[in-house]
């Protein structure tokens, strides 16, 4: 939770570190059920008509709003212009970030969504490339703005993107250091949870964020679109970031895997981490029963937010029925820690491995079909991706049985799920 730009530029430099990685901000103005999704995944025309991305990019240059030559190029274009495309925008200033959270877009009243938490995300840039790289320009004209390519159709490929270092095209770019993140795919997946780091703007903080990010760095609209700014020695330091791995189908699938593995991981060290704290409350709280400390007891649930409404409290916050509470307080305040700490982050993990396993099963699927173009068969996809992905959940039960063995959660029914595509 961010009340302050000293505690955002804390959190920032506590996320960044010492690290060697280079990272991209996005400043959200209010809370989305999914972030970072491009304008275009909202749009079902762009499935309805063929060629909804390209008839956009057309158009702009048939209104000599561009006289790019490059698809990629006048998109970028396209995408500063409010147009849909499968861009997402962000910014390697974190400060650009924090001030798109807290600010709405020009043409609208400043304090619109002051009612409404803010977000930054802090995402870690892989693989960076150029946007006038001819490999990038090719892989978007030829591949992504086309609904029926493979890169669009095959399934385990919406779980694709690169990251594109930002271009001087126009002044707004420039002023906001903005680059993009280019997804593939006709269905949109979100970006994995390991490369994403969430930070909170409570409505509260937005206006005391804008004075002191105007006062202290002079940031605010007036910055962020203007026709002006040198960066040229961004040019030169981010030139050894960009990615040294050409566009391959079998490459992407390679960083698919990899993506995959470091997603799970990180899944399955969250619900390891947020276990131990569970079981850190129930010891402390053992040692207030110990202790016949009922008031200390009830004081460190509140303290931690540990829902004790399975009793009736007296004003002070001690129980009115001490006999109850003690009767009950273990199994009810253990399931109440459950349910708000581990539940949720398996209930997270399940959920994205079930979307997972149901791409690789359509994916094989789509590898079986004789009217494809296919740059490899399924004998190489169940060698390189189905086994990699049985060895990886088998690892990852091994690691979740041994450390949530005496815990009761219940799972969903896979077979139910599954059913209708085989196998699993």
């Amino acid at each position: 939770m961010i009340e302050s730009l000293f505690d955002y530029i804390k959190s920032i430099s506590d996320i960044v570190g010492d690290n060697e990685k280079m990272f991209v901000y996005r400043g959200e103005n209010k809370e989305y059920p999914i972030p970072c999704v491009p304008n275009i995944f909202r749009e079902s025309r762009r499935l309805e008509y063929i060629n909804f991305e390209k008839n956009i990019i057309h158009k702009i240059r048939s209104e000599g709003f561009d006289n790019e030559t490059s698809y990629l190029l006048t998109a970028i274009e396209a995408q500063h212009g409010g147009f849909p495309s499968r861009l997402l925008d962000v910014s390697f200033n974190s400060l650009i970030a924090l001030h798109f959270a807290v600010t709405p877009f020009y043409n609208e009243k400043e304090d619109v969504y002051d009612r409404q938490d803010g977000k930054v995300y802090v995402i870690e840039a892989n693989n960076l490339y150029s946007p006038s790289s001819l490999e990038i320009e090719e892989l978007y004209s030829n591949e992504l703005l086309n609904n029926h390519s493979f890169k669009n159709e095959f399934p385990l490929f919406s779980y694709s993107y690169k990251m594109l270092d930002y271009h001087t095209k126009n002044s707004r770019i420039k002023a906001q250091q903005g680059g993009f993140i280019m997804f593939y795919g006709n269905e949109f997946r979100p970006l994995p949870k390991s490369v994403v780091n969430e930070l909170t703007i409570p409505c509260l903080s937005k206006k005391r964020i804008r004075i002191e990010l105007e006062k202290l760095f002079g940031i605010s609209n007036a910055f962020v679109y203007p026709e002006m700014n040198n960066v040229a020695n961004r040019f030169v330091n981010t030139l050894e970031k960009y990615s040294q791995t050409g566009l391959s189908d079998k490459g992407d699938l390679n960083n698919i895997l990899e993506s995959f593995y470091q997603n799970i991981d990180y899944c399955t060290k969250k619900i390891v981490y947020e276990y131990n704290k569970y079981k850190g409350h129930l010891n402390r709280l053992s040692v207030y029963k110990e202790e016949n400390n009922i008031k200390g007891m009830t004081k460190y649930c509140k303290q931690n937010n540990i829902l004790i409404n399975f009793v009736d409290l007296k004003k002070d916050g001690s129980p009115k029925n001490k006999t109850k509470f003690y009767k009950i307080w273990e199994k009810e305040i253990s399931r109440s820690l459950k349910n708000d700490t581990i539940i949720p982050e398996v209930i997270a993990l399940e959920r994205y491995l079930i979307e997972v396993t149901m791409d690789i099963n359509l994916s094989k699927r789509y590898l079986v079909d004789e009217n494809k173009n296919k740059p490899f068969d399924e004998k190489y996809f169940d060698a390189k991706v189905s086994k990699f992905f049985e060895m990886l959940l088998c690892n990852q039960y091994e690691i979740l049985s041994l450390v949530l063995g005496n815990i009761d959660i219940e799972l969903m029914d896979w077979t139910n799920i599954f059913k209708e595509y085989g196998d699993v």
